[in-house]
């Protein structure tokens, strides 16, 4: 018969009888590793979650001013803030590794301190009574962590530096100092203090790590995370044993988030101040070259406002070109008379000069007079004789008259006819001078819009330098701390609740694990169900002791199975008595039966024995043989497995293995087996 594997079967009435067996080993068990897990959850501190909110605000008007109405839509839309301090990059910047190391190195937090009392720890911070410092430079270049046990008696202190978590190295111990100590060691240099004169008894323990590895815990245990969709406000989070320590964290990370970013924007406005005073610089050269050439320019063409001198020019020019007309004909004048005098004619003068020249003038006075002795002398040269006395003197006083005139008009005509060449020097020069206006005044305009370009420039620069030193010098920062940090009213029971979770689970698995094992180590036929994977089970009777009522049982299920027929006898401890009850119950209830054995199981096997047990049924309804060895009975399946043959089995509880009874019954069809299991 052809049997399966049942080394990997599980049988739950085979694992419940192992309960049942060991209940008391297994409940214990079950109670150790669940009654650690309490311990553990009892001894362990409560665990307090922090709370804190930033809002992100942006404080600058010219973005504000630009950004104009699609932009403060799309701002709507947006998940935080659409300008250039967008809440997505400020998350960036609070949850970075250096805001945690500046939070780490403000708090001194590379440094957690336990106080053990008994069973129970608890962890402290700033109120310590015995405290721990370690250097920056140390700090800053540890790399692994140690251990610092302190116990404090009677004024003296015991310290013990360790280092791993379940195989500790003793790197330093002594005993019975005095406070403060420092401790100088190739691994770190730190110093042990009493923060108080009097310092109570007792144990404190502390963990020391590097900024590093601090920070890098501080990292991963706070969390940050958006408030809200539409609002540009960040969610910080943080659980720790210590109410005070979780608080100080968040408001720590905080402030260390606005002076981060308050050294950026003065970094920024630093380098944007550099740049601007350094252009200012060169700029104002250029600055001074270009209004030099401006001054240089109106120094040469003789004029400070285009726009404001041209018409004073012009109207100049005019005036200058009128009074060279006057002066001309003043000289003709004086050319004519001087001419008419010097031709001594007697003869009237002509008494105006220019055009629009006053009669009353001087020269037409003289004129006048002139005019009026000449006319007088003119009649008296009628009238009078010659050598008359009115008339010589009025011919002298008309040759005075004449010499006097010629004087005067000589020296008026030498004048004017200087003024004159002044006055066209002038005229050409004005006439030229207009003539290049358009050419100097483009040339003004180049020189002046680079001026004003330049000016303007300046201005801007002096004003952005101006901006600069006020965003430098300015405290404000763009984190505005709406909710400083507070401790919800209860503490987490979040992870009490996994740790016995998972010590239920375990200690759960752990029972199971060795019921299992001991299921398999106690692998022996104890019950029916034993040789299920035999499929045997229904094949078996399980009797309590070898007594008639258990042998008539045996009989009765011998003959339910078969009604005539040869029936094979076997017991595992070789017992003998328990063959002879079931032949002897047969006879007694008077069924035809009969007895024939065999030393040995090739006897049995013999065609002689076959032939004698054939024969002996003809007469007979039952042929009983006992087996000489149960061991063997594998061999005897050629003349079990087959019809009207059923081949009886006896053994008893716990005295063979299941695997050892499978071997056994190899090659056996099951429906010719009777498997009697007997409990003594």
């Amino acid at each position: 018969m052809k049997t399966k594997d049942y080394s990997n079967e599980i049988d739950l009435r085979r694992f419940l009888r192992e309960f049942k067996f060991h209940k008391w080993l297994l409940s214990g068990l079950f109670i150790l590793i669940f009654g650690l897990a309490v311990a553990y959850v009892v001894r362990r501190e409560s665990d307090y979650t922090a709370h804190s909110a930033l809002l992100i605000e942006d404080n600058s008007d010219s973005q504000g001013a630009r950004a104009g109405s699609m932009m403060q839509m799309m701002r709507i839309f947006s998940t935080g803030g659409f300008s250039s301090s967008s809440v997505d990059n400020e998350l960036l910047l609070i949850n970075t590794l250096d805001v945690a190391k500046r939070t780490v190195k403000a708090l001194n937090l590379n440094v957690n301190c336990i106080e053990k009392k008994g069973f129970v720890n608890k962890t402290l911070f700033e109120n310590a009574p015995v405290s721990l410092t370690l250097s920056d430079k140390c700090a800053d270049t540890l790399s692994s962590a140690f251990n610092v046990k302190v116990i404090v008696k009677s004024g003296k202190a015991d310290i013990k530096v360790t280092t791993g978590f379940i195989f500790k190295t003793t790197l330093l111990e002594k005993n019975n100092i005095v406070l403060p100590y420092h401790v100088s060691a190739p691994f770190a240099d730190f110093t042990i203090a009493a923060n108080s004169s009097d310092v109570a008894n007792g144990t404190y323990v502390f963990g020391v790590t590097g900024y590093s590895n601090a920070a890098w815990n501080l990292y991963k245990n706070v969390g940050v995370k958006i408030l809200d969709k539409l609002a540009d406000g960040v969610e910080f989070t943080y659980t720790d044993k210590n109410k005070n320590k979780a608080i100080a964290v968040l408001n720590t990370m905080m402030n260390e988030y606005n002076l981060k970013r308050l050294d950026r924007k003065r970094e920024t406005s630093l380098a944007e101040l550099n740049f601007i005073t350094d252009r200012i610089n060169s700029l104002y050269t250029d600055l001074r070259e270009s209004e030099e050439k401006v001054e240089k320019f109106k120094t040469e063409s003789n004029f400070v406002d285009i726009e404001a001198e041209a018409p004073i020019i012009l109207e100049t020019t005019l005036n200058a070109h009128e009074e060279l007309l006057k002066a001309s004909a003043q000289i003709l004048y004086y050319e004519q008379v001087l001419e008419i005098l010097s031709s001594n004619r007697d003869g009237m003068l002509p008494a105006i000069s220019t055009p629009g020249e006053e009669g009353s003038s001087s020269k037409s006075g003289i004129i006048g007079d002139y005019n009026e002795q000449m006319a007088l002398l003119l009649e008296l040269r009628r009238s009078a004789k010659p050598g008359n006395k009115a008339l010589l003197a009025a011919e002298t006083r008309v040759s005075e008259m004449r010499n006097a005139i010629v004087t005067s008009f000589t020296q008026l005509l030498k004048a004017a006819k200087t003024a004159v060449a002044q006055r066209s020097g002038i005229v050409g020069s004005m006439d030229s001078h207009i003539r290049k206006l358009p050419t100097l005044e483009k040339e003004y305009i180049n020189l002046s819009r680079d001026q004003l370009l330049k000016n303007e420039l300046y201005a801007f620069l002096v004003e952005k330098r101006e901006n600069a030193l006020m965003q430098l010098n300015s405290e404000d920062t763009l984190g505005f701390i709406i909710d400083k940090a507070y401790v919800e009213p209860k503490p987490s029971i979040k992870k009490a609740a996994i740790f016995l979770t998972a010590g239920f689970f375990f200690a759960l698995v752990c029972t199971l694990l060795l019921a299992y094992i001991l299921m398999k180590r106690n692998n022996l036929v104890r019950n029916v169900y034993d040789l299920t994977d035999i499929n045997l089970e229904t094949r078996t009777l399980e009797i309590n002791t070898i007594d008639s009522d258990s042998i008539a049982k045996v009989r009765s299920a011998i003959m339910s199975d078969l009604n005539k027929g040869c029936v094979y006898l076997a017991s595992f401890d070789n017992n003998k008595a328990f063959a002879s009850k079931v032949i002897e119950s047969f006879s007694t209830a008077g069924v035809l039966s009969a007895e024939k054995t065999s030393p040995t199981t090739d006897g049995i096997l013999g065609t002689a024995f076959q032939t004698e047990i054939s024969a002996g049924l003809q007469n007979l309804s039952y042929m009983f043989i006992p087996v000489p060895e149960a061991g063997t009975m594998g061999n005897l399946a050629p003349v079990i497995n087959i019809p009207d043959t059923l081949c009886v089995m006896a053994l008893h509880s716990s005295t063979i293995s299941r695997k050892r009874f499978a071997d056994t019954v190899a090659g056996l069809s099951p429906q010719n087996l009777l498997v009697i299991l007997i409990n003594d």
